[in-house]
């Protein structure tokens, strides 16, 4: 079997779109393991569970106060995997169309400028994951790309509890973009994959997933291990055509 593969996710319902995902890593021989505080009633046979409660209290679940999106949990709690050693994580809405790599680092380009930790793979004792846990831990959040007076002036305030709420961070902050600096300052962007190695199809050309005249051989290359399908971009037109590639992921072929 290959290499172990986590998703997380907050909820008694994965949906067709999710499942399929999870499934597909399944298909290509990957050790899956959903962490999660009770296990949806959608969840693929086969695939293993872990309590999410070992990495993260439900008190710690906070949702982007502009976006009330999960996606900032989300974010919190990959960094714990990747902390604990538990293998790979992947986004619930990544595509597996051929075995992962087995390798100490794993993360990929999502345009010129942006490392995606929709794939992400990093060693626990690595200065990358260690900065990426000491960023999201707690209820404060000091961006590590802010001036010296900026960041003093927001550690004096975070000792009287008035700090930067993270919860108040825009969405991406603590994801691509936090990662991003992350792996540019410990020197670490030789390592990422390029685009099409998990990011096909960038998030502006997700109707390409809905176009009866392709398919998933049609919108990824000979270097793409996953898509990933922006399903925040996605959900609100789900209705793909017979034929599509979404068609195509949602069958499981």
């Amino acid at each position: 079997m290959g290499e172990t593969v986590n998703f997380v996710w907050i909820g008694d319902k994965l949906g067709p779109l999710h499942a399929a995902c999870i499934r597909s890593f399944r298909r290509h021989g990957h050790r899956t393991v959903l962490h999660a505080f009770e296990t949806p009633k959608d969840t693929p046979d086969g695939v293993e569970m872990f309590d999410a409660s070992q990495l993260l209290s439900r008190s710690e679940i906070v949702t982007y106060r502009h976006e009330k999106s999960l996606a900032l949990t989300a974010n919190i709690y990959r960094y714990r995997l990747l902390q604990a050693g538990l293998g790979i994580y992947a986004d619930c809405d990544v595509y597996c169309v051929r075995p992962f790599p087995e390798q100490d680092w794993l993360f990929g380009w999502e345009s010129n400028n942006v490392v995606n930790n929709a794939v992400l793979k990093a060693p626990a004792d690595s200065d990358l994951v260690k900065s990426l846990v000491q960023c999201t831990s707690g209820r404060h959040f000091i961006a590590p790309w802010w001036s010296p007076g900026k960041t003093a002036v927001y550690k004096r305030l975070e000792k009287v509890g008035l700090g930067r709420d993270i919860r108040r961070t825009r969405w991406g902050t603590t994801g691509p973009q936090l990662l991003t600096f992350l792996i540019k300052k410990y020197g670490l962007a030789d390592k990422a994959l390029p685009m099409d190695a998990f990011y096909p199809v960038h998030q502006a050309m997700t109707d390409l997933l809905f176009d009866a005249g392709l398919s998933v051989r049609d919108v990824t290359t000979p270097r793409t291990y996953a898509i990933h399908l922006y399903n925040n971009s996605i959900t609100p037109t789900f209705d793909p055509p017979p034929g599509s590639p979404l068609a195509e992921i949602l069958a499981g072929s």
